[in-house]
């Protein structure tokens, strides 16, 4: 079945043809892969995807400061309502309690269940426990019971005052955390979901209450925050409640966006730009440190925090400006409170929409869509899988494919040297599957030679922005084989079918180079390119060749998509050698 003899002199005939075209493959893949992972060509879409992801974050660090400011307003002026209900509601119950005591009825006695409240009940428990109420059975005569109830009395503002304000204040919190609780689900947040904690934490952390948080404040260097108790029915509170929020809701926003547990949701959300944590942290800023500018981390750490909560604090000032301004315009004549509080809401959210926009929300969303594709695509990836190994590295191989597959049978048949070949000992099942093993053995040369320059090159330019490692290469250079070897059976079984060499170079040849051909044009319709140069239609042609069963994105991307597609390809070069040679070996030759 083989002939070494016969086997030699393909080697001696076409060897020179197989080194130049592999050692120009070799040439650029090594120069392209170098390039390309230099650094140089992804410096533009390094730059792209960095603005783009820095205007998504800074976006959501501004909706997140108005939402925080907002919600911890709200929720502030909520709580100094009931801290003054409660204030108002105690004194009242403190007037009818003494008023109970005074017109002699005896402390055995439920207290009135009619004034004060839930939350104002536990104000005098609170009382006898520092000062026990007199007991009528101590004293000889009613006289003398009254006489020290005279005396408790006397004394009960003193031991009320204290009592009193932990009561309303305690009271005052569980409200509030009710009422944030019912805000919550009003906006459809599930109970105990973590946007449901998040809005009842913006109002705790900014309140902290009885500096219950005092420790996250001085983690971060921060003086922890007091909320003034004094001045609730001052004409000033309003301003002292945004002034308040203002300072210190910046503080809960910047130390939670540097968390590592919301760091880690960040990159969740950006996921489809590939970061990595690494990546994350070196998004940067310019400051300057002792008259030189340093780049710092933008998101992360402790420059990260100065950064975050300068722009929360630009934001909600811009915003708190702004909102008094659009306020003012809305004419409210006609209209019932519940209807004013709507078109404020509205002018909020509409408000919110605009300062927080970053510039993708300004460009027409094709372009905006383009360039976050340009941000997302793998250039690398493109360059080297696709660009090189289905269409520029298979250009000078299919060259190789098509002349030597018809010098190994047509030629000789069309020139006459067949007749010697098979004037000797040597059979056409010999001769059509030595000249097989030859070219499927130089084309496996070839794709070997272009394996260990990948791994050479990739060992060389690894580094941000390389994105293949060996096992890609690996994959891309056996699919690279693969699909030679479906395309040099073609041109064997056009080689074997025709005794003539312009007929089986015009088929051979002229299917192979139309799959390359269909293969370039179908690039620019298929999906690796962004869609500012994608054209849909040319899509078409990646119905029209082989070459599309070379899913090298799916290599890339780790899936096993290209299994079956590999699979295919070997089935149509196996077909076509075995058809070949059964119509070699059957034919009749010009001899």
């Amino acid at each position: 079945m083989f002939s070494k003899a016969l086997f030699k002199q393909s080697c001696k005939a076409n060897g020179i043809m197989w080194a130049v075209i592999t050692i120009a493959v070799c040439i650029m893949l090594a120069c392209l892969m170098t390039i390309s992972g230099s650094g140089s060509i992804g410096a533009m879409k390094v730059g792209i995807t960095d603005t783009m992801i820095e205007s998504s974050i800074d976006s959501e660090i501004e909706k997140r400061a108005i939402n925080y400011y907002t919600t911890a307003t709200d929720g502030l002026e909520h709580f100094d309502e009931t801290m003054v209900s409660s204030a108002a509601g105690g004194a009242i119950y403190y007037y009818q309690y003494t008023n109970w005591l005074n017109q002699g009825m005896t402390t055995e006695e439920p207290i009135p269940t009619n004034v004060g409240g839930m939350a104002y009940k536990s104000l005098i428990d609170g009382v006898k426990e520092i000062m026990p109420l007199p007991n009528r059975d101590d004293y000889s005569s009613d006289e003398d019971f009254k006489s020290a109830i005279s005396q408790w009395q006397a004394m009960l503002p003193s031991a009320t005052s204290e009592t009193a304000m932990t009561a309303y204040y305690m009271a005052s919190i569980n409200e509030l955390q009710e009422y944030m609780n019912a805000k919550a689900k009003n906006l459809g947040y599930a109970e105990g979901s973590n946007e449901a904690l998040e809005l009842i934490g913006i109002v705790m952390y900014t309140l902290n209450p009885g500096g219950q948080f005092d420790e996250f404040y001085t983690e971060l260097g921060e003086t922890a925050p007091s909320y003034d108790l004094t001045s609730m029915t001052s004409d000033t509170r309003s301003e002292y409640i945004n002034s308040y929020v203002k300072t210190n809701v910046v503080v809960f926003l910047a130390g939670n966006m540097i968390s590592e547990e919301t760091t880690e949701k960040m990159l969740e959300q950006i996921a489809s730009y590939n970061l990595t944590y690494d990546d994350y942290k070196n998004l940067s800023y310019e400051i300057t440190v002792d008259g030189k500018i340093e780049e710092v981390s933008r998101y992360t750490g402790s420059t990260g925090y100065s950064f975050i909560k300068d722009l929360a604090t630009d934001t909600i000032i811009t915003f708190e400006a702004r909102l008094d301004y659009e306020f003012s315009l809305i004419d409210t004549s006609g209209l019932i409170d519940e209807e004013i509080e709507q078109k404020q809401q509205e002018v909020i959210l509409s408000l919110t929409a605009d300062i927080t926009r970053n510039f993708l929300t300004d460009l027409p969303a094709d372009v905006s869509m383009s360039l976050q594709e340009i941000g997302q695509i793998d250039l690398f990836a493109l360059i080297v899988g696709t660009i090189f190994y289905k269409m520029a590295g298979l250009l000078l191989p299919i060259i190789y494919i098509i002349m030597t597959a018809n010098n190994l049978i047509a030629g000789q048949v069309d020139s006459g040297s067949m007749a010697y070949i098979l004037s000797t000992s040597t059979k056409r099942n010999q001769v059509v599957f030595t000249q097989a093993v030859y070219l499927v053995g130089s084309l496996f040369a070839m794709c070997v030679m272009t394996t260990i320059t990948s791994m050479v090159c990739l060992f060389f330019v690894q580094g941000e922005g390389v994105t293949l490692d060996y096992a890609d290469l690996a994959l891309l250079n056996l699919g690279m084989f693969i699909t030679l070897f479906a395309m040099s059976g073609i041109s064997f079984l056009a080689s074997c079918w025709f005794n003539r060499s312009k007929h089986s170079m015009s088929l051979g040849g002229g299917l192979n180079m139309f799959f390359l051909v269909a293969t370039m044009l179908g690039l620019f319709g298929s999906e690796v390119l962004p869609s500012i140069v994608r054209l849909d239609s040319l899509n078409f042609f990646n119905y029209c060749t082989i070459i599309s069963f070379f899913d090298d994105m799916s290599m890339i991307a780790g899936t096993t998509e290209f299994i079956y597609k590999l699979a295919i390809l070997c089935v149509i070069g196996v077909v076509c050698y075995i058809v070949g040679a059964f119509k070699f070996n059957k034919k009749d030759l010009p001899l």
